[in-house]
C-alpha cells in the first residue's frame, strides 16, 4: 500500500470520526495511540534508567557516596535544570498531570510539542538527579501528548483529541506500572472525568496493547513482590481507623503543601529551583531513601525491614519534599510518593500495634498505600486498582475500601482539602463537559445556502433566488462580499426583502449590523462558545479548512441551537 492510499484511508477514517461515534474507527485509533504512546514511555523509562546508571542511583540512593556529596547531588542537580529553564518560554515550562488538565479544558486538547520536550528530558534529569518525585507524571504528559498530536495530524475534532489524550494516559500509565486497568481507570476518573461506553472502548484497546507491547520489554512480573499475607481482623479495626484519619491528615497536608507552592510560580526558575534543591539536600543529607521513586523502599517495607525511627523520618522528608517540588514547578509525577507515603505510614502503625502474628505489616503497607493516594488525588477507583495490579494482592481490598472512605471523609470534609489535581468547581459542570465533548458537526445546521451581493446588480437575480429557495428549503441564507460572509438571516425573514428588492439598490443597506465568528469543524462546542463571547456574536460559521473549496460554509451554529442540543 503506498503512502498516498494509507493517507487517503486515515483521512476517510478521521471524517468518519467527526461526524458519528463510529466504534470500529474509535477502536483503531486506540490501538494506534496504544502503541504510540507505548513506543514514547519505553524510550522516557529507557532514557531514565540511563540517567540513573550515569548518577549511580539505581535504587541505591547514592549510597556509593558520603553523606555530603549524596546531598550535594539533588542539589546541583536542581540548580542545572533552573538554568535550563531560565531559557525556556514559560508557556513551555508547564508539564505534568496538570498541565494535562489545562490543555484538555481550555486548549481544546491540542498539546504543544515545546512541553512534550521539555518534559522528556526535565522529567529524566530530575529523577536522576535525586529530586524526590516519580515519572507517572511524565509519563500521564508524554502519552496524552503524542495520542493527541496524532489525532491533530489527523484533523480530528476537538473532543476526539480529548479522547485521545485519555487513550494516551491510560497506555502511559499501563506501560509504566504495568498496571492496565488502573490506567483505564485514572484516564476516565481523573482526566476525563466521565464514564461513557464510546469513550471507554478506545481507552481499554489502548491501555492493553501498551501495557502488552510493555510487557515485551519490561516482562510482566508486578512493582511489588508482596509476601504471603494473613488476614485482617477484627482486632485491627481500631488500628486501620487510626491510620485512616491519619492518612486523610497526612493527604490534606500535602495537597496543602503542593497548592502553597504553586502560589510562588512567579518567581524565576532559578529562584524557585535553587530553593527546591537546598531544602532536598537537607533532608537527603539524613534520609537518602527519600530521593527518586522510591519502589525500593516500598518493597522493603513490604519485606518488614524498615525499624520505626527511620519509617517516620522517611513519611515527613518525603511528605515535605514531593508537593514543594512539584508545586514549585519541577518536572516530574508525585502519585509514586503517595504510595511511599502510604507504606512508611502502613509499617508505623504495624509496629506501635505490637507486630507478630496477629499483624501483618505487608497487610497494613499495602491497604495505606491505597489510602493516601485515594485521598490526595480524590481518585478511589484509581488508588484500588492500581494497589491491586501493583502487589497482585486482592485479599486486602476490602479493608483499603473502608479505609478509603473514612481518609476521604477526612481529606475532604473535615479538613477541606480537594484532591491535588481537582479542577474548579466551574470547570465540572455538566454543560461544560458537555460542551467540551461536543463536536461542531453535532450542533451545526448544514440547512445553508451562499448567496453573493455582488450578483443582485441583475434584476432578474431575486426571482432566482426566490425559486431555487422554494426548491432547496434551506433554512439559513448566508450573503458574502468579495468571499467573505458579511450576514447570515434566516430565510423566512430573508425572503421579503428578497421580494421588494428591486434590482437597483443595494440590499446590504437593509441588513442590520451582525457579528460573526468564524470556526472549524474540529472545534468543539465550548470553544465555539467562547469565540462568540469574544467577538459579542450569536452566530457562527462553520468553514471548510482544507481543499479547493477552503472557506465553504458547512454549517451555521446558534448559541440557542447548542443550548437546545443540551437539553434534548
Amino acid at each position: 500500500m503506498s503512502t498516498a492510499n494509507i493517507l487517503s484511508f486515515f483521512t476517510r477514517m478521521s471524517a468518519r470520526l467527526r461526524d458519528v461515534q463510529s466504534w470500529p474507527q474509535l477502536l483503531i485509533f486506540g490501538l494506534i495511540s496504544g502503541i504510540a504512546s507505548a513506543a514514547i514511555i519505553i524510550a522516557f523509562r529507557s532514557l531514565v534508567d540511563y540517567s540513573l546508571l550515569i548518577s549511580n542511583n539505581t535504587d541505591t540512593h547514592f549510597a556509593e557516596y558520603s553523606r555530603e556529596i549524596a546531598a550535594l547531588i539533588p542539589l546541583i542537580g536542581a540548580i542545572l535544570i533552573g538554568l535550563v529553564f531560565h531559557f525556556v518560554p514559560k508557556d513551555a515550562q508547564k508539564v505534568s498531570v496538570g498541565y494535562v488538565l489545562e490543555t484538555l479544558a481550555h486548549r481544546g486538547g491540542v498539546f504543544s510539542w515545546r512541553n512534550t520536550f521539555v518534559q522528556l528530558f526535565g522529567g529524566a534529569a530530575a529523577i536522576a538527579s535525586g529530586q524526590a518525585v516519580g515519572r507517572e507524571g511524565p509519563a500521564v504528559h508524554l502519552g496524552a501528548a503524542t495520542s493527541a498530536g496524532i489525532g491533530r495530524w489527523l484533523m480530528l475534532s476537538s473532543p476526539q483529541l480529548r479522547l485521545l489524550a485519555g487513550c494516551g494516559v491510560a497506555a502511559a500509565i499501563g506501560a509504566s506500572f504495568n498496571t492496565p486497568i488502573a490506567g483505564v481507570i485514572f484516564a476516565m476518573e481523573v482526566i476525563l472525568m466521565e464514564y461513557t461506553a464510546a469513550g471507554l472502548f478506545p481507552i481499554i484497546v489502548a491501555a492493553t496493547s501498551a501495557t502488552a507491547l510493555s510487557r515485551l520489554v519490561y516482562g510482566d512480573d508486578p512493582a511489588f513482590l508482596v509476601p504471603v499475607l494473613t488476614s485482617v481482623e477484627m482486632d485491627d479495626t481500631l488500628w486501620l481507623l487510626l491510620g485512616a484519619i491519619l492518612a486523610g491528615i497526612i493527604s490534606a497536608a500535602f495537597v496543602a503543601i503542593h497548592r502553597r507552592a504553586r502560589e510562588y510560580h512567579h518567581y524565576t526558575p532559578i529562584a524557585r529551583f535553587t530553593f527546591i534543591g537546598l531544602i532536598t539536600a537537607a533532608v537527603v543529607y539524613f534520609y537518602p531513601q527519600v530521593t527518586g521513586v522510591g519502589y525500593d523502599v516500598v518493597q522493603a517495607n513490604l519485606d518488614g525491614f524498615l525499624p520505626i525511627a527511620l519509617l517516620v523520618g522517611l513519611l515527613l522528608g518525603k511528605l515535605l519534599l514531593t508537593p514543594l517540588v512539584t508545586g514549585l514547578g519541577m518536572p516530574g509525577g508525585l502519585i509514586a510518593s503517595t504510595l511511599f507515603i502510604g507504606a512508611c505510614l502502613g509499617g508505623i502503625l504495624e509496629q506501635l500495634s505490637g507486630g507478630g502474628a496477629d499483624i501483618a505489616v505487608s497487610s497494613y503497607v499495602i491497604i495505606f498505600m491505597g489510602t493516601v493516594m485515594s485521598a490526595v488525588l480524590n481518585a478511589p477507583l484509581s488508588a484500588l486498582t492500581a494497589v491491586l495490579e501493583l502487589t497482585y494482592a486482592p485479599d486486602v481490598l476490602m479493608p483499603t475500601m473502608a479505609s478509603i472512605v473514612v481518609a476521604n471523609i477526612v481529606c475532604r470534609e473535615v479538613l477541606k482539602q480537594p484532591g491535588v489535581f481537582e479542577r474548579p468547581a466551574k470547570e465540572q459542570t455538566p454543560w461544560r463537559r458537555w460542551a467540551l465533548a461536543t463536536p461542531a458537526s453535532r450542533v451545526m445546521s448544514r440547512k445553508c445556502s451562499s448567496i453573493r451581493l455582488e450578483d443582485f446588480r441583475d434584476e432578474n437575480h431575486s426571482a432566482t433566488l426566490l425559486q431555487q429557495f422554494s426548491e432547496d428549503k434551506p433554512k439559513w441564507i448566508v450573503m458574502t462580499l468579495a468571499g467573505e460572509p458579511i450576514h447570515v438571516m434566516r430565510r423566512n425573514l430573508f425572503e421579503p426583502l428578497l421580494e421588494k428588492h428591486d434590482g437597483q439598490s443595494d440590499i446590504s443597506s437593509a441588513l442590520p449590523k451582525q457579528n460573526i465568528v468564524n470556526t472549524n469543524i474540529t472545534a468543539s462546542a465550548w470553544d465555539i462558545l467562547k469565540g462568540m463571547k469574544k467577538h459579542d456574536a450569536d452566530i457562527a460559521l462553520v468553514r471548510r479548512l482544507h481543499g479547493k473549496l477552503r472557506g465553504e460554509v458547512l454549517g451555521i451554529i446558534t448559541k440557542s441551537g447548542i443550548e437546545s442540543k443540551f437539553k434534548e
